[in-house]
């Protein structure tokens, strides 16, 4: 059947490309030479703008240049960027939201990322915990000793909320 055939090629090239992210997410984490969160900020941005913009959702992404010095260890780093992806990504495929902001900050050795939409939101209490995004963002931040909070109200939006201690 060659309409399967080309599904399942597809569906290979899918895949592919999406082990090919991970193994590049992977290698980024662990080099050494990322270690300042310049470069989880440029990481971030490099990610994210042409997403917002294919989207056409007007944004901003807010990174104090005080914080561009500070040393991120690599499982933290990691943990950072994967929770920054996570989060936008879900901002995309379902907020349906025309502004969002991804906004970085400090105090007290406590880095803080918000990422907060003006989209559809969505009841907290109803999403399927078996395929929950938000369920491995909240584990990466444990992982770190983080913490993670979801708050979102339909019709007014979504806002995640991580903090770790650096």
């Amino acid at each position: 059947d060659q309409s399967r055939s080309e599904q399942m090629i597809q569906k290979i090239g899918e895949n592919a490309h999406t082990m090919l992210d991970s193994m590049d997410d992977i290698i980024w984490s662990v080099n050494p030479s990322n270690d300042k969160f310049q470069n989880i900020a440029i990481r971030i941005r490099e990610y994210a703008i042409p997403l917002f913009e294919m989207k056409n959702i007007h944004f901003s992404i807010l990174t104090p240049q005080e914080m561009f010095s500070i040393t991120i260890p690599m499982e933290i780093r990691r943990n950072i960027y994967l929770i920054a992806k996570e989060g936008i990504n879900n901002l995309l495929k379902y907020s349906e939201c025309k502004e969002a902001k991804v906004e970085f900050s400090i105090q007290h050795s406590i880095l803080t990322l918000i990422i907060n939409d003006n989209g559809k939101g969505f009841d907290i209490t109803k999403v399927q915990p078996h395929r929950n995004s938000l369920e491995h963002m909240k584990n990466r931040a444990s992982q770190i000793n983080g913490d993670l909070t979801i708050s979102s109200e339909i019709g007014k939006g979504t806002t995640i909320s991580f903090s770790v201690k650096i």
